[in-house]
């Protein structure tokens, strides 16, 4: 009875501070990797902050003859009711170019500009009579 009252004794320590221990470092990694993320956060939030935004509202695509009426509602609805970086809106327009290009018109036989009024997105096609 002795030997078990002294291994008791010696275990009893191991059992409560053990597990203490252990989760003691974990944590504090979980803190360190938690401070780097955080840090990182701030970064690309003042990044974010810094650059100004648009929202978006509706797109309407005017002047394009050579895209069916579901081809251009698939291109609006990816860009309506978003927020975009000012420089983003030129991808939009880039994307409508890309939808002509698919069909084999080059790009010399039509023109695209773009205009942002009250969260209306006005993409304007112009096309000439060039393939």
């Amino acid at each position: 009875m002795k030997e078990f009252k002294k291994v008791i004794f010696f275990m009893l320590p191991l059992i409560f501070f053990l597990p203490k221990i252990l989760f003691s470092e974990i944590n504090a990694s979980q803190i360190e990797r938690s401070q780097e993320l955080i840090q990182e956060n701030e970064e690309l939030r003042k990044q974010i902050e810094s650059e100004p935004r648009v929202y978006v509202k509706q797109v309407i695509i005017i002047g394009s003859s050579q895209l069916s009426e579901a081809e251009l509602s698939e291109i609006t609805s990816l860009f309506q009711k978003k927020w975009f970086l000012k420089k983003e809106l030129q991808e939009i327009a880039d994307y409508v170019s890309q939808a002509y290009k698919k069909k084999g018109i080059s790009e010399s036989s039509f023109k695209i500009n773009y205009q942002l009024k009250d969260g209306m997105l006005n993409i304007q096609v112009e096309e000439t009579n060039r393939k």
